[in-house]
Formats: C-alpha cells, structure tokens, sequence
C-alpha cells in the first residue's frame, strides 16, 4: 500500500467528473479507479448515464467496479435525495470487511 493511501484510510473522497457525449469521462474514470485500487484503496462509483443502454455502468461493472447508477435524471438536479441511496450503498474506503 501506498504511503498516500495509509495516511488517508477512513477519508471517503469524492470526485465529478463531467463533459461532452463521447468526451472520453467513462475511460478516464475506469483509469482513475484502477489506479487507486492499486494504490490498496477501495474504489466504489456512482454513474449517470442519459439512457436506456446504461452502457457506462455495463462497462465499469465488466471491469469489476462495484457501480451503481443514476438512470432518468441528472447530478445537477435539485433534489440531492437522487443520488443519495446508491452513495449510502455504494463501499465505502477503509478494511475490506473479514
């Protein structure tokens, strides 16, 4: 495990990433994951993808992130209740559990 990833066990972090159709988020998003949880952190994503396919969520499931999404709206709503329950449900960083 990293030097980084020990100092910060217990710290959950979140990050937004937006942009365009096509723009490469999904790519950039599997990268970064990848790249924490080999530095020993536990990774769980959040994604919005805008239609009936869920194609993000398929993919960064395959890949074996534990994804939940927000399908039919979008994180810019004003209600935070729609992304609340899959946060509450989504690992969180810290000892995988015995």
């Amino acid at each position: 495990m990293s030097a980084n990833a020990s100092s910060n066990a217990g710290t959950a972090r979140y990050f937004m990433i937006g942009g365009f159709l096509g723009a490469g988020k999904t790519t950039a998003v599997a990268a970064l994951a990848q790249r924490l949880v080999r530095d020993g952190l536990r990774v769980g994503l959040i994604t919005n993808d805008q239609g009936s396919e869920l194609v993000d969520t398929a993919m960064l499931r395959a890949r074996g992130f534990a994804t939940e999404e927000i399908a039919g709206g979008c994180f810019c709503c004003p209600s935070i209740r729609w992304w609340m329950p899959p946060a509450s449900s989504t690992p969180r960083p810290g000892p995988t559990p015995s």
